[in-house]
């Protein structure tokens, strides 16, 4: 729901609530009346925008015409934070190595693990909640539980992360479980 200001006793809606179609179109119908004649200043009050507002919206239609005053996308662009070579070696040491032969304080891959790995390997800084949507991305899943086979040496469990495309119950994994024995 659209915030609202009053002004004077009269309720009047803030144009930056409104969805970008809706600012879109107010955009134009500004820019409109004023091509028809009406002051900025009264298109401002009429529209309930400021005349700075309709200012720079009748710069950018005179400059680049209607094209300008679209809807675009709004916020922070997603960018990748890390090149896919980054991520095919992070993912590789990950599966193939332990924390603790990187060099980490750990001695099996926890969200902390990763993001010191990140940090020491390429001098990313993330958070720990933004080291988890990476693994979730990356197809990686932790392991809540080892079917009470994991020991003290690590085996035959693994480092304690796992592709989503093979179950970990799978026919494969449990003859590697039994035949380790």
């Amino acid at each position: 729901m659209p915030s609202a200001v009053i002004f004077r006793g009269v309720k009047t809606q803030d144009a930056r609530s409104l969805p970008a179609k809706a600012q879109e179109a107010l955009r134009l119908r500004v820019v409109k009346a004023v091509r028809d004649g009406l002051t900025q200043t009264e298109a401002a009050r009429l529209f309930g925008v400021a005349r700075g507002t309709v200012n720079g919206w009748m710069d950018l239609w005179a400059q680049q015409g209607s094209r300008a005053l679209r809807a675009r996308r709004r916020g922070r662009p997603p960018k990748p934070r890390l090149a896919l070579e980054k991520v095919q070696t992070t993912v590789q040491l990950i599966l193939s190595r332990y924390p603790d032969q990187l060099r980490l304080p750990f001695t099996l891959w926890t969200r902390e693990a990763v993001q010191q790995l990140l940090a020491r390997r390429f001098g990313l800084e993330v958070s720990v909640w933004t080291v988890g949507r990476y693994l979730r991305t990356w197809g990686l899943t932790r392991r809540s539980r080892c079917d009470g086979l994991m020991n003290k040496a690590r085996l035959p469990c693994g480092n304690g992360w796992r592709r989503n495309t093979q179950p970990f119950g799978s026919k494969r994994t449990r003859d590697t479980l039994t035949s380790s024995s």
